[in-house]
């Protein structure tokens, strides 16, 4: 048993200053710290076989939980902005609301995009930056992170039946973000997409990190408190994996009439390697650790502090690396051809040209582990 701070005993009711070990990081269903207390090892020995099989696996799960989701959303906004696809002018703070203002571009010209340089200096404030990134991002997560999410949600939740998508109108009041694109107010009301999932004891979380765009900046929040604060009507349920079918639907051309002429392919095309270049990273580093991401979720505070940090400042140099890649001369290129339609519409059909040079000398590390996945 440890001992720190006092509560009441589990068994019998009385002050006590000691707790279970095992779960002594373990989260209650909010999230909060929820220690077990006994007065002695002698309640602690009556409470011991239906403790370690209830409250104290479910409590170390929760931390999982949390701290998993929390990962996902730091991994989230180390993607958005390595992959940062919207090409921000100005910004300013209307009626307590980030407004920014878009530059509309031809994206079939080689000097715009896909990828621009997230704007700093234009959005110091933290949660206007992590508004920004989130900003018509939200499908992403389920698009382009559905394996991490896995990883993150293993043991904890069944993914035949207890993990969906979500798809939602939320309340406006919440709305963080509007923008100008080109000159041209955009009143579209924008629909937020989270994961939601049923914990192993039938508790029910929403797992939201672009949540930031809507006003929501926490990783994951109890279902009922995020459908009572956040949805303005009831949300679609969505079997978990069809976001990520639809992006490769995108890539394949499959529903390119679905998507309008103004669609920028490109994106889709270079977001796919960076998050690609997130998920071989996340896999390599638990390879050469020798250990899974669900062993990290589940060690004291400060083993998974560190492990998380190196995690972070590893995947972002990588995904940057990425990046840099795609812009280089020598890097892939993705070309377009346009077919006149009878009606006399054009469609535009882009594919992506190999490498011309080899990869900087500073990128072996990653290509390395790119290449044993």
């Amino acid at each position: 048993m440890a001992s720190s701070c006092t509560g009441n005993c589990f068994v019998c009711g009385q002050q006590a200053s000691q707790w279970c070990s095992k779960c002594s990081e373990g989260l209650d269903k909010d999230g909060n710290p929820a220690p077990t207390f006994y007065c002695g090892r002698e309640c602690q020995a009556a409470d011991y076989k239906k403790h370690s099989k209830g409250l104290c696996k479910e409590a170390n799960a929760r931390k999982q939980l949390y701290r998993g989701a929390q990962l996902l959303q730091d991994l989230f906004y180390a993607y958005r902005e390595a992959a940062f696809d919207l090409k921000i002018e100005r910004a300013e703070i209307t009626d307590g609301k980030l407004h920014v203002f878009e530059a509309y571009f031809d994206h079939r010209a080689e000097d715009n995009g896909p990828l621009f340089p997230f704007p700093d200096d234009l959005v110091p404030d933290a949660n206007d930056k992590k508004a920004l990134l989130s900003f018509l991002a939200c499908q992403e997560v389920p698009g382009n992170m559905a394996e991490l999410i896995k990883k993150i949600l293993d043991g904890i939740c069944d993914f035949n039946s207890g993990v969906h998508e979500l798809d939602y109108v939320p309340k406006q009041k919440h709305w963080r973000i509007s923008r100008t694109q080109g000159n041209v107010l955009d009143t579209n009301v924008f629909r937020h997409a989270a994961i939601g999932i049923s914990f192993l004891n039938g508790d029910q979380y929403v797992v939201d990190p672009a949540g930031a765009q809507c006003g929501q900046y926490q990783a994951i929040v109890p279902f009922a408190d995020y459908r009572q604060e956040y949805f303005e009507y009831l949300p679609n349920f969505r079997k978990f994996g069809r976001s990520a079918e639809m992006q490769k639907n995108i890539l394949n051309g499959s529903i390119r009439d679905q998507l309008g002429p103004r669609f920028d392919f490109r994106v889709s095309f270079v977001q796919r390697e960076v998050s690609k270049t997130m998920t071989f990273t996340v896999n390599g580093w638990e390879e050469s650790h020798e250990k899974p991401l669900a062993n990290v979720l589940n060690q004291k505070q400060a083993e998974f502090q560190k492990d998380r940090d190196d995690i972070l400042d590893v995947v972002t140099k990588h995904m940057r690396l990425t990046v840099q890649w795609w812009e280089m001369p020598e890097g892939p290129k993705i070309t377009y051809d346009e077919v006149r339609q009878g009606d006399g519409s054009v469609d535009v059909y882009y594919k992506v040209e190999d490498a011309k040079g080899s990869w900087p000398p500073e990128m072996d590390e990653m290509y390395e582990m790119m290449r044993r996945e």
